[in-house]
This record gives C-alpha cells, sequence and structure tokens, in this order.
C-alpha cells in the first residue's frame, strides 16, 4: 500500500513539476533548451516544405515550416539537434514500420530532394544544440511538425532552416 502511495506521490509531483518522461537521462541545461525550444502551441501560417522552396529568396527569411520528420535517412543526426523534415505531400500513402530499411522503396530512395528541407536546431547564440533531436524532443520518424526559424538556400541548393522553434503534432 505504501509503494502504491509512492509511486502516486512520486508521479503528481512529476506532473506538477512540469517533468515528463522525456527529461529522463538530460542534463539541466539541455532540458533548459528543450524548454526554449519546444513551443506549447502550433504557430500560425505554416507552408510546406515546397511551397517554401518556391517563394524562398537569395536572403535568410524568418519562417514557419510544416512537414513530416523524415525524407532521408539517416533522420536523425545523432551529434546534433538536426533532422530532415519532408513535405507532407511528397509521403507515400502507407505508414512505415520502425526500421522498413531497403526492402521499402520509399525508405530506399527517400524523398526528392526539392521536397526536404534540413532542420538544425539552435541556442541562443546561433549554434547547434548538441544533443539528437529525437532524444531532445521525443520526436519519431513520420510525425508532423511545425517548425519556427530562419531559411535560406546553401551554396549546394538544400533548403536549411536555423529552428527557434519546435512544435509537434501529436
Amino acid at each position: 500500500m505504501l509503494r502504491n502511495f509512492s509511486a502516486c506521490a512520486l508521479l503528481t509531483l512529476l506532473i506538477a513539476t512540469g517533468c515528463d518522461y522525456h527529461d529522463a537521462g538530460l542534463d539541466a541545461e539541455m532540458t533548459a533548451e528543450r524548454a526554449r525550444l519546444l513551443m506549447k502551441a502550433e504557430p500560425t501560417g505554416a507552408v510546406s516544405v515546397l511551397d517554401l522552396r518556391e517563394s524562398i529568396s537569395g536572403a535568410t527569411q524568418d519562417v514557419v515550416i510544416v512537414g513530416r520528420v523524415g525524407g532521408s535517412k539517416p533522420v536523425f543526426s545523432a551529434q546534433h539537434a538536426s533532422f530532415f523534415l519532408v513535405d507532407p505531400a511528397a509521403l507515400p500513402e502507407h505508414q512505415h514500420a520502425e526500421g522498413c530499411g531497403d526492402n521499402c522503396p520509399y525508405c530506399s530512395k527517400g524523398a526528392d530532394d526539392n521536397a526536404v528541407a534540413m532542420v538544425h536546431c539552435v541556442d541562443n547564440r546561433g549554434e547547434a544544440v548538441p544533443v539528437a533531436a529525437d532524444r531532445l524532443f521525443g520526436m519519431a520518424e513520420g510525425q508532423t511538425a511545425v517548425i519556427h526559424g530562419r531559411a535560406h538556400l546553401d551554396e549546394s541548393g538544400n533548403l536549411i532552416v536555423l529552428a527557434d522553434g519546435v512544435y509537434i503534432r501529436r
């Protein structure tokens, strides 16, 4: 009985302090970065990856972009909070299983390069956050994300988004 009460009290304390299961294993600095980057409400005015690519000029511009996590393998960087975001229209009709892999025509090829953006979550100094985005945000391939930040095309024509806000549709 006491063990059940203790477990309930701990769960209540965690909920009351705003902690969730994603805090496990993150140091205080990374927990603060997640709190700063993870938006509680979805920003308005989001455009798709393809629409942004069509409208982007040569200069870096403020954007709100929506897409699904994925589009290239590997989806997540192991060293930084960086990931690929693919235009929702570029995704296949079927759902992918965990580790779909090389037997899946979509997964083995990836999406058309024009339908993919590389998202780099940055700190207040504009530097990459040094923890994997899937670990930092608890995100997974296939989830829809809305990103706020600054976008540009690099010298190779890749769409790069320096994110200062991430909203994950659940």
